[in-house]
């Protein structure tokens, strides 16, 4: 078993946030220790899809996250959606959404796409040290250019594994955070909230306990196709067109 090193215990994260607070220009901000921001892929994801992707959210909410008391928010149903408001500036959205993860201990979604939609919002978590749940379906395969100090659990299907999602959440609850080192490699530390002197490495305590729901990289696995249905929006597209060289085939 690895040495843990910690780097950061419940009273240095107060100030280690506040100091990335003053770093990214933001005030003061209030954290829920029961709240979730729930990440969902928006600008990327096909409308095909679309559907599926929200109902695993509703799922995540409301029948994983609320009966543990823990209130989520909801991107897409923000006013700073692109569904919602597609010309807002994007520094109002990335400020909107950072203090929005910076207002909610947990940080729980799906991350299903190839290129996840939520990247910016994965590295947001670990910088914030948030307790992260990120969760993959394990027939779809995703980018693996994924962040340390977060949990990457996988599941057959959603619906039918809530219940021990929620078990996963719930061993979450009886700790705080803290980032330290196992082995040198960064982990998500938990120190418990009961007598606050047992300390874990929480990704592992969390694969040791639900080995069946440890993610596993499968490159094997079918990625989720785009289909590009404008291509003329490119510059290159409308030379080629021009030039009469498009390749009608291809």
């Amino acid at each position: 078993m690895g040495k843990i090193i910690v780097l950061m215990d419940p009273e240095q994260r107060k100030a280690y946030l506040q100091e990335q607070l003053n770093i990214d220009g933001i005030n003061p901000v209030k954290e829920n220790p029961q709240g979730a921001y729930a990440p969902i892929a928006l600008t990327s994801a096909p409308k095909k899809i679309r559907k599926y992707l929200q109902s695993r959210q509703d799922i995540l909410i409301n029948d994983v996250l609320l009966p543990l008391g823990i209130i989520a928010h909801d991107p897409a149903k923000d006013k700073l959606s692109p569904y919602e408001n597609p010309h807002i500036p994007h520094t109002d959205v990335h400020r909107g959404d950072t203090l929005k993860i910076l207002q909610n201990r947990y940080f729980v979604g799906h991350n299903i796409l190839p290129s996840t939609g939520v990247g910016d919002e994965l590295e947001k978590a670990a910088r914030y040290n948030r307790m992260a749940v990120i969760l993959m379906d394990k027939n779809i395969r995703i980018s693996t250019m994924l962040p340390h100090r977060i949990i990457y659990l996988q599941y057959d299907d959603f619906s039918e594994q809530k219940k021990e999602i929620a078990d996963v959440i719930m061993v979450l609850q009886q700790f705080d955070p803290g980032m330290g080192l196992e082995d040198d490699v960064p982990v998500l530390l938990g120190f418990e909230k009961q007598n606050g002197s047992g300390i874990i490495n929480l990704e592992k305590t969390i694969y040791q306990e639900f080995p069946h729901l440890r993610y596993d990289v499968d490159g094997n696995k079918d990625i989720v196709q785009f289909s590009v249905k404008n291509p003329q929006i490119f510059s290159e597209y409308k030379k080629e067109k021009n030039a009469g060289q498009l390749d009608l085939f291809s």
